[in-house]
């Protein structure tokens, strides 16, 4: 349904400072469709662990990362952990800390397997060359400007 809205505005309420927002529909059937298919859509393209989004079993998932970790320590690359969490969470009254949620990779979510998921390879040789490129780099630019 096109054209829903005949318009928008966003007002703040001086007793508590917050914020509303009201949408000024066509008619009503057109509030009812807003209502109705805003919450189908909301949390599309949302899932609750990252193994629901894999298209493989979860078998041949497993082989994959045990793949991955045998070619790593033949390679002699370093595991590094990377911790990974959501964006845009917040403490309901606004105030203090922000609460800092882990995403989930398993729908188990046991420990050991989250940091499977979560250990990248890294080649020391390859990042210590590409940091002495960028340190010569920033040296070239600071004499240049002198």
């Amino acid at each position: 349904m096109a054209n829903t809205a005949l318009g928008a505005k966003m007002e703040q309420v001086q007793l508590k400072g917050q914020v509303t927002r009201t949408i000024t529909f066509k008619n009503q059937e057109h509030e009812d469709f807003y209502r109705e298919h805003l919450r189908k859509c909301r949390y599309q393209g949302r899932i609750s662990y990252l193994e629901q989004a894999c298209t493989c079993s979860l078998k041949l998932l497993s082989f994959i990362m045990k793949q991955m970790r045998i070619y790593a320590k033949k390679s002699g690359l370093k595991p590094s952990f990377c911790y990974y969490k959501q964006w845009g969470a917040k403490k309901k009254n606004g105030q203090g800390h922000r609460t800092v949620i882990p995403l989930a990779f398993s729908k188990s979510r046991k420990p050991e397997i989250e940091r499977a998921y979560a250990t990248h390879f890294v080649d020391k040789q390859g990042v210590e060359q590409m940091k002495k490129a960028i340190l010569e780099k920033s040296e070239d630019i600071e004499r240049n400007r002198k």
